[in-house]
């Protein structure tokens, strides 16, 4: 790379005008044109800027000093004294001025000169200065940059994901850059040395040359001119030393601010340390408070699950419960007998023991759950506490005091909870099952008594008469045809309602489908009125005869004679009476506590005394209760007595209601009867006054005085509501704020009253039933009938509501729902869609107002261009400005090719594009999910989309030609005016020789064009060579590292090596079809793409490998440099260039008839130039295609060292492997037998004689059962590692096998595919190879059978490779599943019959596999391939690492079964003693 002064000297030299007078001057002129105008590529080598002046300047000042000599000989020999003096002459003295003033006019024309060389010297110094520094600069800057963005990356979300091996990799990652810094600054210093440096050799030359050029001028003498230059050389020394003193503060002040800025990042760098280790304390805290608090802690799913288990049994019970009520309750009347109701007790009593069996097992189930929740909770506090060790923000002592103050009491707190819960939900449910169980029991007795009763009349109930029978069956069949019609229109409306279009539609199916159902319900209504009907016929039920048995049954309801209404009157008074003195005594009492609070505030006043209290007057404050008793009585009266009129015209009043009933039966059996005897002193004490009422008085007596009213004492603390009999408490709360249990499992009052009615009123029935049996047979026959068809009647019409709600929930939710997802897939669609064409119009706005703004810049440059045309002075200069404007063409029909590809794309394809997926919505719009009528209206939405999106095609195709014409005929315009004026002026002077830019065209675009292609076969084949070298570097790495180098690689060593073989492959097969290096018959075979994991047999391309497989591909390609984008051959571009070139020349002369030539009508200047060109191009694709070949030489010839590099290497990898797994859970088992060993010496220790007697016998006992129990842990434990032991083998051997069968394969297929020296063209120069015949046995041999192989070839030869034995790696019962499967690696041509491989049943696509007969699966897959050196490496190194591999897979797995059966066997014998030791005792 040319440094800045370098490239700034070129210009100067080029563009100063050095007079040719000087011949030292004209010399170095020419000689640094001819320097920096050398292409870079030639071989020839480069001189110096130094070394070239000072051969000119040494060489003029030779020259000079001859031509001095001669002068002062002819001077002095005119000088003599024998000669006369010279002649004086005006013309002499006018010529001698005329001399001096042109010396003059040049000596400072070269001091001027000098003057400017200074000058762009130093400015261009100062540019390389300002580059230096600015290159520091902006490296320092990057870097910083870098690491800043480094810094900045590690946010505290990023480091709370990484763990402590990221955070120590920051260091690494700073010294890295601290380091290339480092080096930055070291050879900084060096650089500016440079510098100055070339700036002194610069004006020493400056200096000489100036001193030589006036010496030639002549204008001044020597020691003057000497004398004056001295003074520039003094000065110019001066400043090179200010410079380089200044450039050393420099590098010291950069040197300090890379020291200042490092120790800043250290320091961030332990900031973020810090930061992560504080990040990590307290990401694990809240973790642990988070979970901690999940449920799975404080109420695991299982605790849930048991107490909805709990829940559910209670549920259970409770539906059980009362399933027995209502079955109970069920009964017939006319079925209920005492047995019945006896057995019913019998199953309630067996139902009971067994729930309380159930309850105690969900109990248990509760308990162990708890355990196990606190075992798991401890779990937890054990992570939390490695995890705060793991992360080390504080010292140990500070995590033990937080652990131990703040966690594990969260631990325990969350057991007690549990098991308080547990506690509050037994007693909880222990009291509401009592309760339930009696309640059954009672209501059990009640139905005993109504069982009794109606045991007494069962045997009068008879059948209806026939005729009734016959009456009823006709009005059935009516109905059931009716019934039969509405069914079919009520299907024939479904299937509609199942195909509505849309919502509209969906409501007036669902409309007919609730009509046809509300047909069915008049229906059952008029089928009902039939009945009734019929049975109106029948006679009138006769009642009067079993009133006693109405009456006798009714009593059991607390239902009795009319007698007792006045007894019931007084009790519900005096009931009243005693609510209404409470109520007084509680205002009195609230009246007391005013007044008292009224006498404490005035006592609590400065100075003041309490009020005097005046006592009450007894007989007004009797008078004031009297008159307030009648006031409550009149707001509050007594309970009126319920009188009952029973369907058989009897009276009745009701002593209890079934609500007192029911609450009756909550009585505890063992508080019955306390009960009973205090309601028999209060019937008693009511009874006694009623008589006293009743008795006769004397009229003349006096009224006795009504008793004075004593109030109840009040208590506030007993004012509480009275809880009623069925009051549900409330069951325990868990932490969810949720019950444990069911608060409303419980029999109610007004559940046991509803039983109650019914049962009242189904005996009501019954009883009237019985008494129309009795009477009329007819009548009792009539109305059961009636009841039967009443209850069919509400049972079907109970059903249509349901019936409507599961035709809406099924068949029109169903429809709702595809019509609304139908309607919404569409809306989603369109609205994309819409939204995309949006998209693409502002794009396409975007691109042509980018095409306009680019017409514009377009129009501006060239204008720019044509303007200069006038100034410029050289061809050179001319050629330059042509070729910018040939560029902004070339640069400006790119953009519009560009915006041109990119509107067409936006106008066709894009649109395309979307009338497809269009086609495709209607497509995926399947017909099992979507109706005939359906499709066709969604169809006729999509055409109107359609219709649009043509219509933006059309005027976007139209803005396309619009644009492109106005883009085209700006560029063409702006073109065309400047060849016009180009060509006017270098017409005159290239057309003489064809140079410039217009005759000298054929040949750039020749040299040009040859030029790149050069350079795309160059660095392809540059590409390849670095591809092998990089296998003999890997090759090396690998000869110098071992097996834990290759085990800890990701991915693995032979993966890359494979990667790169691949990629090699690919680059030399690309660059000999470019060059055509290969014969046209050549029998190459096309490498299938393989995989690139290792955790499978073979090495089929996986599907989601395919897209980074195209990558990799891509990248292989793309490091060929150009080549990667050629789409030509070698010889078709030569073509190519030889046309264009042609064509460019008639083209050029077509106006200069008279340099055309020849019968292709050509300069001949040209025509000489493409003979030499094509002489020069067959030696460069011969020389090409022969460093090509030598290349595929080479790496044939490393075959044997590819397949080391990829077997060996797997196989080392997978030994590695392989020992750390062994070595590791060796050395755990090593540790647990030491603990085994120190338990046992300690045993033995405590094993003293003084053990045998009698009163240590529990601690012998002790000391045995430890020894027993270690001895089964540690055999039990060996048992464990054994299984572990053979599982990881096992597993690992499978790895391996995978690993190396997959590389086996991959090597057979690469080495198949390899190009060979056979398969390249003959060269000038090589060798005619002798044929090597075939031995005469063997000929015969292969005659006979048909088999003719080309001993030319290498190829001629294939084998099919045996398998693996799977056998190898099994242990026990564990074999390795594969799938057997030939593959055939060598792609066979059947036309090919010397070459014909063995026949198969079905070759595979490509040639790759072809299935043979299906063997027993005892071997992996035998590979055919070709049969060569390289394939027998290949094999050898394979079959070589897999004996060694399983000599130490089987050295191990056989190592593991010795070491176990030893400890095995010393824990028998250790056993054997101890049973004889204690056996002594």
């Amino acid at each position: 790379m040319k440094s800045t002064f370098t490239r700034s000297a070129q210009r100067n030299l080029e563009e100063q005008p050095v007079s040719s007078q000087f011949k030292a001057s004209s010399q170095l002129h020419a000689a640094l044109l001819s320097e920096y105008k050398r292409p870079e590529n030639s071989s020839m080598p480069k001189v110096s800027l130094i070394s070239t002046g000072k051969d000119a300047v040494r060489q003029a000042r030779l020259e000079k000093e001859v031509q001095k000599f001669e002068y002062t000989l002819q001077s002095e020999v005119a000088s003599l004294p024998k000669h006369p003096a010279p002649v004086y002459r005006e013309q002499t003295k006018l010529l001698i001025e005329r001399q001096k003033d042109t010396r003059r006019e040049k000596h400072l024309k070269f001091c001027d000169e000098f003057e400017k060389w200074v000058n762009r010297l130093n400015k261009n110094l100062e540019e390389a200065y300002k580059d230096i520094k600015r290159d520091i600069t902006d490296f320092f800057s990057e870097s910083d940059q870098q690491i800043t963005n480094y810094y900045q990356t590690l946010t505290d979300e990023a480091l709370l994901k990484r763990e402590i091996e990221f955070v120590e990799s920051i260091h690494s990652t700073v010294n890295a850059h601290r380091e290339k810094r480092e080096t930055k600054v070291n050879t900084l210093d060096k650089r500016l040395e440079d510098l100055e440096k070339e700036r002194f050799r610069s004006l020493e030359l400056f200096c000489n040359r100036f001193q030589e050029g006036l010496i030639d001028v002549a204008f001044q003498l020597e020691p003057e001119i000497t004398a004056h230059v001295d003074t520039f050389r003094e000065e110019f020394r001066k400043v090179v030393a200010e410079k380089r003193a200044e450039n050393q503060v420099y590098v010291q002040e950069v040197n300090r601010q890379h020291q200042e800025t490092f120790k800043q990042y250290d320091e961030t760098q332990i900031q973020k340390e810090q930061r992560w280790r504080d990040l990590k304390h307290q990401h694990y805290i809240e973790e642990f408070n988070i979970d901690i608090q999940k449920l799975e802690y404080v109420y695991p799913d299982e605790r849930t699950q048991l107490y909805d288990k709990f829940r559910k049994t209670q549920k259970d019970i409770f539906r059980e419960r009362k399933q027995l009520l209502e079955k109970l309750n069920s009964y017939d009347l006319a079925a209920l007998t005492k047995t019945i109701v006896e057995k019913w007790i019998d199953e309630t009593k067996s139902y009971n023991e067994l729930a309380s069996q159930t309850i105690d097992v969900c109990c248990n189930n509760l308990l162990e759950e708890t355990k196990k929740t606190h075992n798991y909770c401890m779990q937890r506090y054990e992570l939390i506490k490695s995890q705060l060790f793991y992360a080390r923000a504080k010292s140990e002592e500070e995590l033990n005091q937080l652990l131990d103050e703040q966690y594990l009491p969260q631990v325990n707190s969350l057991n007690q909870t549990a098991r308080d819960l547990m506690k509050q939900a037994i007693d909880y449910y222990e009291r509401i099952d009592q309760q339930q169980t009696d309640i059954i029991t009672n209501f059990g007795q009640f139905f005993m008594k109504i069982a009794s009763k109606n045991d007494e009349y069962k045997t009068e109930m008879q059948l209806l008469m026939h005729n009734y029978e016959i009456q009823k069956a006709q009005a059935a069949d009516k109905n059931d045809e009716v019934l039969e019609e509405l069914t079919k229109k009520l299907k024939e409306d479904k299937q509609q309602l199942s195909q509505a279009l849309h919502h509209p539609r969906l409501e007036e199916c669902l409309a007919l489908c609730y009509k046809d159902l509300d047909l069915f319900g008049e229906e059952y209504e008029r089928f009902h009125q039939d009945n009734m009907a019929i049975a109106n016929q029948h006679p009138n039920i006769i009642r009067n005869k079993h009133q006693i048995f109405e009456k006798s049954v009714l009593n059991i309801f607390e239902l009795v004679d009319p007698q007792k209404e006045q007894f019931l009157q007084e009790k519900y008074r005096r009931i009243a009476e005693t609510k209404i003195k409470y109520i007084i005594a509680k205002e009195e009492y609230n009246k007391k506590i005013e007044e008292e609070k009224l006498i404490e505030e005035a006592k609590n006043k400065k100075g003041g005394k309490p009020p005097a209290t005046k006592a009450k007057d007894p007989k007004k404050f009797q008078q004031e209760l009297e008159d307030r008793m009648k006031q409550l009585l009149k707001e509050l009266p007594p309970q009126e007595v319920v009188k009952y009129h029973s369907p058989l015209d009897q009276q009745f009043v009701q002593f209890r209601s079934t609500i007192q009933i029911a609450e009756r039966m909550y009585i505890p059996p063992d508080e019955m009867e306390q009960v009973v005897a205090k309601e028999k002193v209060e019937a008693d004490e009511i009874e006694s006054y009623l008589q006293q009422q009743n008795a006769p008085k004397d009229p003349k007596a006096k009224p006795a005085a009504p008793p004075p009213i004593e109030l109840p004492n009040y208590i506030p603390e007993e004012d509480v509501p009275k809880k009623s009999v069925d009051f549900a408490e409330q069951p325990p709360i868990n932490v969810l704020n949720q019950a444990v249990l069911e608060k409303d499992a419980v029999i109610t009052v007004e559940y046991l009253s509803s039983l109650l009615n019914q049962t009242q009123q189904k005996l009501f029935n019954y009883i009237t039933s019985c008494l129309n049996f009795q009477n009329e047979k007819a009548n009792e026959s009539d109305n059961e009938f009636i009841k039967q068809s009443e209850n069919q009647r509400n049972e079907k019409q109970s059903q249509i509501e349901p019936q409507k709600q599961e035709i809406k929930n099924t068949i029109y939710v169903l429809r709702s729902q595809q019509i609304t997802m139908h309607k919404k897939r569409y809306e989603r669609y369109a609205k994309q869609l819409v939204e995309r064409i949006d998209d693409q119009t502002e794009q396409i706005n975007f691109l042509l107002e980018g095409g306009l703004l680019d017409m514009k810049d377009y129009i501006q440059e060239q204008q720019t261009l044509k303007n200069n045309l006038q100034s410029a002075t050289t061809l050179a200069k001319l050629q330059g400005i042509q070729n910018t404007v040939k560029e902004n063409y070339f640069k400006f029909g790119e953009k519009i090719n560009d915006l041109e590809q990119k509107l067409s794309y936006l106008a066709n394809q894009e649109l395309d594009v979307l009338l497809q997926k269009n086609k495709d919505f209607m497509r995926d719009c399947k017909p099992n999910e979507y109706f005939k009528e359906e499709l066709e209206w969604y169809q006729q939405m999509m055409d109107e989309h359609n219709a649009t999106i043509i219509k933006h095609k059309e005027k976007r195709t139209q803005r396309l030609e619009e644009i492109k014409k106005v883009l085209t005929a700006k560029k063409q315009e702006q073109l065309d005016k400047f060849e016009q004026e180009y060509i006017i002026a270098v017409e005159d002077l290239a057309a003489k020789d064809g140079t410039g830019k217009k005759y000298g065209r054929p040949k750039r675009i020749a040299q040009e064009k040859l030029r790149t292609e050069m350079t795309k076969c160059e660095k392809a084949q540059e590409c390849i060579n670095l591809k092998i070298q990089e296998l003999k570097d890997h090759y090396d790495l690998f000869k110098n590292k071992q097996g834990d180098y290759f085990a800890n690689l990701e991915p693995s060593f032979s993966i890359k090596i494979r990667k790169i073989l691949s990629g090699t492959l690919i680059c030399i097969k690309r660059y000999a079809n470019h060059i055509e290096a290969l014969k046209p018959d050549n029998k190459v075979v096309d490498m299938p793409r393989t995989t690139w994991k290792e955790n499978k047999f073979d090495t089929i391309l996986e599907v989601e490998e395919q897209q980074e497989d195209k990558k990799i591909i891509e990248n292989d390609l793309e490091s060929m440099g150009p080549l990667f984008y050629a789409e030509k051959k070698l010889q078709e571009s030569l073509v190519d260039i030889e046309k264009i070139i042609k064509e460019e020349a008639i083209k050029i002369y077509a106006d200069k008839q008279k340099f055309l030539t020849g019968t292709d009508k050509i300069p001949d200047y040209l025509r000489a130039y493409i003979e030499n060109m094509q002489r020069n191009m067959n030696e460069f694709r011969i020389q090409s295609i022969r460093e090509l070949r030598n290349a595929c030489e080479e790496l044939s010839e490393m075959s044997p060292k590819i397949s080391q590099m990829i077997l060996l290497s797997n196989h080392q990898r997978w030994i590695f492997t392989l020992s750390l797994i062994n070595t590791n859970l060796w050395n755990e088992l090593q540790k647990e037998q030491n603990k085994q060993e120190n338990l046992k010496k300690l045993h033995q220790k405590l094993l003293r004689p003084n053990l045998g007697n009698p009163q240590l016998k529990e601690e012998l006992d002790d000391l045995k059962q430890k020894e027993s129990k270690r001895l089964s842990d540690f055999l039990e434990l060996l048992s464990k590692y054994q299984v572990t032991l053979f599982d990881e083998n096992f597993n690992q051997g499978d790895k391996y096998l995978k690993a190396a069968n997959q590389n086996f394969e991959f090597l057979l297929l690469f080495y198949d595919s390899l190009l060979l020296f056979e398969d390249f063209i003959k060269l000038p120069g090589d060798e005619q190879i002798q044929k090597k015949h075939q031995n005469l046995k063997v000929s015969l041999r292969q005659k006979q059978s048909g088999q003719i192989i080309d001993t030319n070839s290498e190829r001629s030869l294939s084998k099919t490779w045996e398998g693996v034995q799977l056998d190898m790696f099994t242990i026990g019962d564990r074999i390795i599943q594969y799938n057997w499967q030939i593959n055939q690696v060598v792609k066979v041509d059947p036309k090919d019959a010397k070459n014909k491989a063995p026949e198969a049943k079905k070759p595979a696509p490509g040639g790759k596999q072809q299935e043979i007969e299906k063997p027993i699966q005892t071997t992996t897959t035998p590979l055919k391939s070709f049969k060569t050196f390289r394939q027998i490496s290949a094999k050898h190194e394979f079959f070589k690492s897999i004996n060694e591999f399983v000599i130490e897979y089987k050295k191990q797995v056989d190592y593991a079964k010795d070491q176990i059966k030893l400890l095995s066997e010393r824990e028998l014998k250790f056993q054997f003693k101890w049973e004889q030791s204690i056996a002594s005792l």
